[in-house]
């Protein structure tokens, strides 16, 4: 990871990691909403959104990034 960050190539290495972790593109919301936020698309690694759901929502669980206080 830290030669990721040093070589510019961290959304990369993220993204590889997540194909390995999720190889089904079944990326949990609260994964997804933390890629938003860092500006890191998941085109390519994570499965459509469920139904009614969108980045961000928080409703997959979980308090909103509201109550973390990331979007103040």
């Amino acid at each position: 990871m830290q030669a990721a960050i040093e070589e510019q190539r961290f959304p990369d290495w993220v993204r590889n990691y997540l194909r390995t972790m999720f190889p089904k593109g079944d990326v949990p919301g609260w994964v997804r909403d933390a890629m938003v936020v860092a500006g890191i698309s998941l085109e390519g690694v994570a499965g459509p959104l469920p139904e009614g759901r969108r980045p961000g929502s928080g409703a997959e669980g979980g308090a909103g990034a509201e109550a973390d206080g990331v979007d103040e």
